[in-house]
């Protein structure tokens, strides 16, 4: 057990302890109780539960869980895009860090999304650390939006921002997304059934290390939070 005042650093309790009958999976959550018989309440937020080799993060204040196959991303975020006036990388993720080589295929199932925006997005992302959100390069996404179909972004000049993007029209969620990576290029492909892909575009991907993270991301392009749910993701 831990405890931080700040979520950054953190302080152990005691020891490691064994939990005798401790089934595989486990129930986990938030708990009150007032040690009195007079009513109290306890206030909570930001609960993760993300199991190894995941890992949470947000650009900005997010929930990110993970239950029965299903991982779900709530947060804000203005967008993740640039132009000579804006330079927006706002998001949620859970991720597995430096698991795509440079011959890597990464696929997920976007089960649902809230419709926050026309724009909102929830896909895939590969980056050299996902969690260094407006400087890591290496940086490439495919998401799919409420209104504007599925889109593939990408940085082309390494300044830790997507800033060229390709996009295919009339689909959004639930759909299958699948990113390719050989080498420094990634070619991204949706599919409705998982089995018939359509490509939506290919980048050269700029300053990327020979292992990439990867992970789901959604930015709701609002300043008003949804969520977005996937399942089956793969990284072979």
């Amino acid at each position: 057990g831990y405890y931080s005042t700040d979520g950054s650093t953190f302080t152990q309790i005691g020891s490691a302890v064994t939990l005798p009958s401790m089934a595989a999976t486990q129930d986990a959550g938030v708990i009150h109780t007032a040690h009195s018989t007079t009513a109290g309440s306890a206030a909570f937020s930001k609960l993760q539960i993300v199991t190894s080799p995941w890992r949470a993060y947000g650009s900005i204040p997010a929930a990110v869980s993970q239950s029965q196959g299903v991982t779900s991303l709530t947060s804000a975020g203005i967008d993740t895009w640039e132009t000579t006036a804006l330079h927006d990388d706002e998001y949620s993720a859970a991720y597995q860090p430096a698991a795509a080589g440079t011959s890597s295929t990464v696929t997920v199932h976007v089960d649902s999304q809230d419709n926050t925006n026309a724009w909102g997005k929830a896909g895939l992302m590969l980056r050299n650390n996902i969690a260094a959100a407006g400087s890591s390069a290496g940086y490439a996404s495919l998401s799919v939006t409420p209104s504007n179909g599925v889109t593939l972004e990408w940085d082309s000049d390494s300044d830790g921002y997507v800033d060229k993007s390709t996009t295919k029209t009339g689909r959004s969620a639930p759909v299958w997304l699948r990113l390719v990576r050989s080498g420094t290029s990634v070619t991204g492909s949706y599919s409705v059934d998982g089995t018939a892909w359509t490509t939506v575009g290919t980048a050269t991907l700029t300053g990327a290390n020979s292992s990439l993270d990867a992970g789901t991301f959604f930015t709701a392009h609002a300043p008003a939070p949804g969520t977005a749910s996937f399942s089956q993701f793969s990284i072979n």
